[in-house]
């Protein structure tokens, strides 16, 4: 099937682990970090993993 792209990127928060195993699971890869992305609630920050899935 032609999309007109060969990737889709996306951001998932690196505590975020039930969303981390289902993206690998359907063929996401780690593919760098974005450190301090998030900001939790209680002030602290979190960094985000870039995940890719090749089409």
């Amino acid at each position: 099937m032609e999309f007109g792209f060969d990737s889709i990127l996306l951001e998932v928060a690196e505590d975020n682990r039930s969303a981390l195993k289902l993206y690998g699971a359907i063929g996401f890869e780690d593919v760098g970090r974005r450190k301090n992305y998030y900001r939790s609630g209680n002030g602290g920050r979190g960094d985000a993993i870039i995940m890719r899935w090749l089409l």
